[in-house]
């Protein structure tokens, strides 16, 4: 099975930073959107397999994610559970 690309979000955070390292060891090419590409590790940030971009957007414009979907496509999902509260 052919690995994508994976997109993180909030890479530059304690989690974030956490998980580029696992999918970086796992040899998973990735790419980092960051409001400040600098607080990436120079360890990480030096690794071939990772693509790391500034990005500003506000989630309330939609059309602004439409450069990440091209970047990496995400595929089609199931529709949500039915929640039994909601029936």
């Amino acid at each position: 099975m052919a690995k994508g690309k994976i997109l993180v979000f909030g890479g530059t955070g304690p989690a974030g930073i956490c998980l580029l390292r696992e999918l970086l060891f796992r040899e998973h090419e990735t790419i980092a959107f960051a409001r400040n590409p600098a607080k990436i590790p120079e360890d990480l940030a030096s690794n071939p397999l990772l693509e790391v971009s500034l990005y500003l957007f506000t989630l309330f414009r939609l059309d602004a994610l439409d450069p990440i979907s091209r970047t990496c496509p995400i595929p089609p999902t199931s529709p949500p559970p039915r929640d039994r509260f909601n029936e």
